[in-house]
């Protein structure tokens, strides 16, 4: 996932903030009255994540009501997305599970250089009447398809997403101190007529059984945080921010798959023959463009040269050919073929599946929406969409 370049090895990681650099949580205020708080503070920290465009913008307008206590908030917004091919094998016969989706799939998807926040600093003598504590969070969805030849009826998809929540290191003190009176973080998970199956993380959230709140709600307990946030101070004291997957659940069916994939091998003595159709999905709710598309096949044998249509990547090291489009839109082509002829000094080559990697900003397929509670004393500062390829394979047809 994009806040973790790591196999997760339990059903939730309690700690993400791992090696890649997350999104941050941010602090809002106005020019002229944060002069006047400025000399409380002593110092400031950098919170990030990724935002498309190199301007810098505010993330509110200036507003002529004072807002007392307010940090100071500057965004620098760069435009950094990659995405890592893993390595290729045969699946054999493919189901899919929530374990097997992008949370712990071996490739990890870099969702950029997080845009830069700057924000006063909170202390465990922060009164919330002074400050509001920023939570930023992520809503990730991970799509899987396994297309089974020309007959797309036998396609099968499955969907599944998380909710990651980003502590900036600043709160620590205040979340930490139970002896003050501060309201626990409550989470709800709105617009959730397409999700079954969710599971709070245990270790720090359990869902309010209450017959006034909304349903899907969910509540941080308070020691168990501060617990958590304590050892993730220890364990890494110069972290700017703490980084926890609270939710995970799965999509209802049918879920439409993006991209459609049919795979074309025609198996010689001397060469193999490879033809990779693909288009969008009118019928998907995802309507945003695909970016940083991947095909990548394995050919077996001794492959002396490739001729590719368009130009491919040859890795000798995997034995696998790669197609890279920077992106797929409705507004422009939405599909086209992908096409290779590898000559071989032993074949004739094995059959393997096709395997395509891609991602999706600002829409998700759920259509779900996150929201917090008494808004007094948190804030949320930013909300990410994302929709990432999971297991997405096609079976090779086979022509003579």
């Amino acid at each position: 996932d994009p806040w973790s370049s790591i196999r997760r090895s339990a059903p939730f990681n309690a700690g993400l903030e791992g090696t890649v650099r997350p999104l941050r949580a941010a602090l809002t205020g106005d020019d002229h009255v944060r002069g006047k708080h400025s000399d409380s503070y002593n110092s400031s920290l950098s919170f990030s994540s990724s935002m498309s465009s190199s301007n810098v913008a505010r993330a509110r307008p200036h507003s002529s009501t004072p807002t007392p206590g307010i940090s100071s908030l500057t965004l620098q917004t760069c435009d950094h997305s990659s995405v890592r091919s893993g390595e290729v094998g045969s699946t054999g016969n493919q189901t899919f599970s929530g374990s097997e989706s992008a949370l712990s799939l071996e490739h990890s998807m870099a969702t950029g250089i997080p845009f830069k926040i700057s924000a006063l600093n909170l202390s465990a003598s922060a009164t919330i009447k002074e400050n509001r504590i920023p939570i930023a969070m992520a809503i990730n969805e991970y799509i899987h398809a396994w297309f089974r030849g020309t007959d797309l009826a036998k396609t099968t998809v499955r969907a599944f997403g998380s909710i990651l929540v980003s502590f900036p290191a600043s709160v620590v003190p205040v979340l930490t101190d139970l002896t003050s009176d501060i309201d626990p973080l409550i989470v709800t998970l709105k617009n959730a007529d397409k999700i079954k199956a969710i599971s709070p993380n245990s270790q720090l959230i359990s869902q309010v059984i209450d017959a006034f709140a909304a349903p899907y709600t969910f509540a941080f307990e308070k020691s168990r945080l501060a617990e958590w946030l304590s050892a993730r101070k220890i364990e890494k004291p110069d972290s700017q921010f703490f980084n926890a997957e609270v939710l995970t659940y799965e999509i209802k069916e049918p879920t439409v798959p993006p991209i459609v994939l049919i795979v074309y091998w025609k198996l010689e003595a001397q060469n193999t023959d490879l033809r990779i159709d693909y288009r969008l999905n009118m019928d998907s709710n995802i309507n945003c463009s695909l970016a940083n598309v991947v095909f990548t096949t394995k050919v077996e044998g001794s492959v002396v040269s490739v001729i590719a249509d368009p130009n491919a990547e040859w890795s000798p090291s995997s034995n696998t050919i790669s197609w890279k489009l920077a992106e797929l839109s409705r507004d422009g082509e939405c599909g086209g073929s992908l096409k290779a002829r590898l000559s071989l000094s032993g074949g004739p080559a094995t059959v393997s599946q096709t395997f395509v990697q891609f991602q999706v900003s600002n829409v998700t397929i759920s259509g779900a929406e996150i929201t917090i509670t008494s808004d007094d004393l948190y804030h949320l500062s930013l909300v990410r969409r994302n929709v990432f390829s999971g297991k997405y394979f096609c079976d090779a047809e086979m022509r003579s």
